[in-house]
C-alpha cells in the first residue's frame, strides 16, 4: 500500500501544472524578474512541456523558464515527484522509503532531499503537497512527555 494518495487532482498533467503554478507564484508573487540580470522588462514568450513558461528579458535579451536557477533547473524528476519528496521529508521518512514512494533511485531520493533542505523552496513544496495533493495513509499523533 503507498504512503500517501492523490487526491484533488484528475491527473498527472493537473497535478505537474499546479506544481508549476506554485512554483512560478512564489518565485515572483508579484511580477517576474530576469535571473540573469534582475530586470523587470520581461516578456513571455511560450509555454513548453504544456505546464512551464517561457520568458525573454528585454534587458539582457536572455530567455529563461519558471525553474531557471531554482534546484529543478536541470532535474529530470518532475515537480509533482518533488513536492512528494517534500511532503515526505517533513513527514521524517528515511531516504530509502521516499525512493520507493517516488519510484526514484536511492542516490536520487538522496540528492533531492539534500537540495530541498538547503533551498528555500521546501516551505513551498511542503504546502502543496500538504495542503493540495496528498493526504497521509497514517496520521501522526504528538503526546505530550511530563
Amino acid at each position: 500500500m503507498a504512503l500517501l494518495e492523490r487526491k484533488d487532482v484528475a491527473s498527472s498533467e493537473d497535478l505537474e501544472a499546479l506544481c508549476a503554478q506554485r512554483l512560478r507564484g512564489a518565485r515572483w508573487p508579484e511580477q517576474v524578474n530576469c535571473p540573469h540580470c534582475h530586470s523587470e522588462e520581461v516578456t513571455d514568450i511560450r509555454q513548453y512541456m504544456d505546464v512551464f513558461q517561457r520568458y525573454l528579458c528585454l534587458g539582457c535579451g536572455r530567455t529563461f523558464n519558471d525553474k531557471t536557477g531554482t534546484i529543478f533547473e536541470n532535474s529530470k524528476v518532475s515537480l509533482s515527484a518533488w513536492a512528494e519528496v517534500a511532503y515526505l521529508l517533513t513527514a521524517d521518512e528515511p531516504v530509502t522509503v521516499i525512493a520507493e514512494n517516488v519510484g526514484v533511485s536511492y542516490p536520487t531520493a538522496l540528492r533531492m532531499v539534500r537540495e530541498l533542505r538547503k533551498s528555500s523552496l521546501l516551505h513551498t513544496l511542503e504546502e502543496v503537497a500538504g495542503e493540495k495533493l496528498f493526504r497521509p495513509w497514517k496520521q501522526l499523533e504528538f503526546e505530550s512527555v511530563e
